[in-house]
C-alpha cells in the first residue's frame, strides 16, 4: 500500500512541476487543539497540534498545492488509563486547496489531504517499545477561513483527519481526530 501511494504522489507531482515551477511559494505555521474521535477518544483527552510547511498556486484558478507536517499531544483520560500516559501523533502530507471566490478578499477555502501518521504511545517514563509506535496511511479534509494581506494572511481551519493502523498487539485500530487550528501564511518565500 505505501508502495501504491508513493508511486502515486510521484507521479502527482511529475504533472503538476511546470505549473510549480512558474507558481510562487509561500509558508504556512499554525497551531490549535485536537478532539479525539472515535476509538481514539475512548481514552484520549483534548491536546494540542502544532504544523507547517510550504504551498504554491496553481495558477489564478484558486487551487493550490500544499506539503505539511505537523506534531501534537493527547493526554489519556485518568478513568480509563494511567493520567501520566500520553499519545503523541505526527506525520506528514500532501494535499491541495481551493480558494473559493475572489481570492484578494476575504473568504473561504477548502483542503484534502492524503500522507502517513504515526500514533506512538508514551508511557510517561517507562521505556517504550516499537510495538507502542504505529505508522498508518492518513487522510484528511476540512474548511477554513482566510483574511488575505499583502504578505501575511491570517486563517482559522476545521478538518477531519483519520489514519488506520495495524499493529502485532491489537490488531487494526484507527486514530481518527478534529484538528482546530489557527495560523498564518507568508507569501513570496524563495523569490
Amino acid at each position: 500500500m505505501r508502495r501504491l501511494t508513493i508511486a502515486a504522489v510521484i507521479l502527482f507531482l511529475a504533472g503538476a512541476l511546470p505549473s510549480i515551477a512558474e507558481a510562487q511559494m509561500g509558508l504556512f505555521l499554525g497551531g490549535g487543539m485536537t478532539i479525539p474521535q472515535g476509538d481514539y477518544a475512548e481514552y484520549a483527552k483534548t491536546g494540542y497540534i502544532l504544523g507547517g510547511g510550504f504551498n504554491v498556486m496553481l495558477g489564478e484558478s484558486g487551487t493550490g498545492m500544499f506539503a505539511e507536517g505537523f506534531y501534537g499531544s493527547n493526554g489519556h483520560d485518568p478513568h480509563t488509563v494511567d493520567p501520566d500516559e500520553k499519545t503523541n501523533i505526527y506525520g506528514g502530507y500532501l494535499g491541495l486547496s481551493y480558494r473559493v471566490g475572489d481570492q484578494t478578499a476575504p473568504g473561504l477555502f477548502l483542503t484534502g489531504k492524503l500522507g502517513f501518521l504515526n500514533h506512538a504511545f508514551d508511557t510517561g517514563g517507562a521505556s517504550v517499545t516499537d510495538d507502542d509506535s504505529n505508522w498508518g496511511f492518513s487522510y484528511g479534509f476540512g474548511a477554513g477561513f482566510i483574511y488575505p494581506g499583502d504578505t501575511v494572511s491570517p486563517w482559522i481551519l476545521g478538518q477531519y483527519v483519520g489514519a488506520s493502523m495495524d499493529n502485532d498487539v491489537e490488531g487494526e485500530s484507527s486514530t481518527n481526530f478534529f484538528p482546530i487550528t489557527v495560523g498564518i501564511s507568508i507569501k513570496g518565500i524563495g523569490d
